[in-house]
């Protein structure tokens, strides 16, 4: 290899840094710009190397590119197809949908990966000029098939929680414009682990219990969201959660803060909290 010539795109990650990290011993890079694209022109530094010495250092240059590929060029990628895709999004929500893939991603499969190997190994043993976005776009359709799944569950994600957060601001609001059906409502777990709401005076109320309580022997889910609407439907001037709510089912009590705001807040240590940590210390 006398020389290899390498086109990338400007603005993506820097290519000559990628390929100088690792093999700056054995070669020199001249680099040029030409509109939006960077060319690179990769050399040896040693021209009396054999052809084993080449294999080796083309085998080294091929794993610096994949990496580059897969692991530097992944967010630009998601980045453009975000932008491409969802144009109508806004400026937030699309931040919101990168959030999403970063969380989602976790790295190129096994198929994608094999694939830009493979299509390396032809390049670099054929031809002395690789253009990156060229290969990426017309030959790596695995790679891009994996990363245009990662957004759009991202995007999927994204949408689910906006749904979330509109129905949490509805439920929010229709508390702020009733009128308070009890002043206090405790939350509490019983003995089988079930939710109990209780009034000021620590009295079971009723109303509701028996629909959150079959709702609890078909799912869990099911009952906190009949427990929600119980509490939203009777608007308490405030609500106080109990240590094992919170412990057992901190979704839940993420959600019902988000709702209630202000008025709800975490049991300081009543007697009956008290005596249920003693009981589960002694348990363990």
């Amino acid at each position: 290899m006398a020389y290899l010539t390498i086109v990338a795109r400007m603005g993506h990650p820097d290519l000559s840094t990628a390929i100088n990290d690792k093999l700056s011993l054995h070669i020199d890079i001249s680099q040029e710009s030409q509109g939006e694209w960077q060319v690179l022109r990769v050399s040896h530094k040693d021209t009396t190397l054999t052809e084993e010495q080449e294999v080796i250092l083309r085998a080294a240059l091929m794993e610096v590119l994949e990496e580059y590929i897969l692991l530097a060029l992944k967010e630009p990628l998601i980045q453009e197809m975000v932008h491409r895709h969802y144009y109508y999004f806004s400026r937030q929500e699309r931040d919101k949908v990168l959030y999403y893939s970063s969380l989602r991603d976790s790295g190129a499969g096994r198929k994608a990966r094999q694939q830009v190997k493979e299509k390396l190994r032809r390049y670099l043993v054929n031809s002395r000029h690789l253009n990156i976005p060229g290969l990426v776009r017309f030959r790596l359709q695995e790679y891009l098939a994996e990363l245009r799944k990662t957004v759009e569950g991202a995007v999927d994600d994204f949408l689910i929680e906006k749904e979330y957060q509109e129905f949490i601001k509805l439920l929010k609001y229709f508390v702020e414009i009733q009128e308070p059906k009890v002043r206090e409502a405790h939350v509490f777990l019983d003995q089988s682990g079930r939710f109990q709401i209780r009034d000021g005076k620590h009295q079971v109320v009723e109303q509701n219990m028996d629909e959150i309580n079959a709702a609890f022997l078909r799912d869990t889910v099911d009952s906190e969201d009949m427990l929600v609407s119980a509490l939203v439907t009777a608007a308490p001037g405030r609500v106080v959660l109990h240590r094992q709510v919170d412990a057992r089912h901190p979704k839940l009590c993420g959600t019902l803060r988000k709702i209630f705001d202000t008025r709800i807040s975490l049991c300081k240590n009543c007697l009956e909290c008290s005596s249920l940590a003693r009981v589960s210390h002694k348990d363990t």
